[in-house]
């Protein structure tokens, strides 16, 4: 069961502009579109797809609170795994969508995504132990970044 993520209009101008971006360097490609992609996925949030780290009773309090429509309850035992998809020639991505229309259910069922700082996606991409890139919106226009190439333009690389 997908639930959708109810944000302020100030949010979803954000996530339109960073998808405006992607779609601009998708369609022309060029340095400058990479840094106005970068600029805007700095201050900004990304979906990525991921596994939740909980006990099997933990997960039934959340799934009692999102069928009851009631706030999922804080959990400090929780942890988040990114999740890596492979592409269709078996090489593992990290894909990135800038917002939650972006994720096609067909190509996507079964997972579950998580929104957080684009910078803190890269941060946890940073963390993991194989290589693989980043392909921000997939499915509708996709752009590929190496994981150096992101943390490059977040201005994260050491």
């Amino acid at each position: 069961m997908a639930t959708r993520v109810t944000l302020p209009e100030q949010e979803i101008e954000k996530e339109t502009m960073l998808n405006c971006m992607i779609e601009r360097q998708h369609s022309a490609p060029s340095e400058k579109n990479l840094e106005s992609m970068f600029s805007a996925l700095k201050d900004g949030f990304v979906y990525i797809p991921c596994r939740l780290l909980i006990s099997d009773e933990e997960r039934m309090k959340i799934n009692q609170a999102i069928l009851a429509g009631k706030p999922v309850p804080p959990n400090p035992n929780m942890r988040i795994s990114p999740q890596l998809l492979c592409n269709p020639e078996g090489k593992k991505i990290m894909p990135w969508f800038s917002r939650d229309a972006e994720i096609k259910s067909e190509k996507t069922e079964g997972l579950t995504f998580m929104r957080i700082p684009a910078v803190k996606a890269a941060s946890m991409a940073d963390n993991m132990p194989d290589a693989f890139d980043i392909i921000l919106d997939i499915y509708p226009h996709p752009v590929q970044v190496t994981l150096d190439e992101m943390l490059e333009g977040l201005g994260m690389a050491e």
